[in-house]
């Protein structure tokens, strides 16, 4: 499995980066946190949407249930061991986001796959479109114009005939790459 087959399930829902950041802070379990509904409540985000992040994370086996603990209807959410080796990485990656100003990056779902996918060297439209399974051109597009609006990613014109766009990490993107790298390494 490539490092971009490993990364997508992981970036597949809004959600899934920060609650498994969420879950591995110390203060989680002890303060109750540990719910749809107040993980939910304290991103401001929709509990479905939540929700179905939760869903993906447990389809990964990084999120379980807690046994013994909750109501049925509510359960108490704790990493899985794979989880608890993922969650340094993200929690890498939100605070490096965060430090960039570009926090929302994380939450989308195709910016980090299509940097990732960049990072290896000078790339083409085509040969990124080719790494990301059922992206569609214009929600590429749109990963790769919000890479370049946060100056991680850079698109110059090659020398071919016809010139064509030719995209290249840059600057604090490179060391976005490098947290994509360890954290594909960890995944299993």
């Amino acid at each position: 499995m490539s490092g971009i087959q490993r990364l997508l399930p992981l970036f597949h829902r809004r959600w899934a980066a920060s609650v498994l950041v969420h879950l591995a802070h110390p203060d989680t379990a002890r303060t109750g946190r540990a719910r749809v509904s107040a993980i939910a409540s304290m991103f401001g985000a929709n509990r479905e949407a939540v929700r179905q992040s939760v869903r993906a994370l447990e389809s990964v086996q990084a999120v379980e249930r807690n046994p013994g603990h909750g109501h049925p209807l509510r359960p108490e959410l704790r990493l899985t061991e794979r989880g608890q080796r993922l969650a340094p990485h993200f929690k890498a990656l939100h605070d490096l986001l965060t430090e960039l100003g570009h926090r929302d990056l994380g939450l989308r779902k195709w910016p980090m796959p299509a940097l990732y996918a960049v990072g290896a060297g000078p790339t083409r439209f085509g040969a990124i479109s080719d790494q990301l399974p059922k992206v569609t051109d214009r929600a590429l597009s749109q990963a790769l114009r919000r890479l370049r609006e946060a100056e991680l990613i850079d698109r110059t014109m090659n020398e071919d005939q016809p010139p064509r766009p030719v995209y290249q990490s840059i600057g604090r993107g490179l060391d976005v790459v490098t947290v994509l790298n360890d954290l594909v390494q960890t995944v299993d």
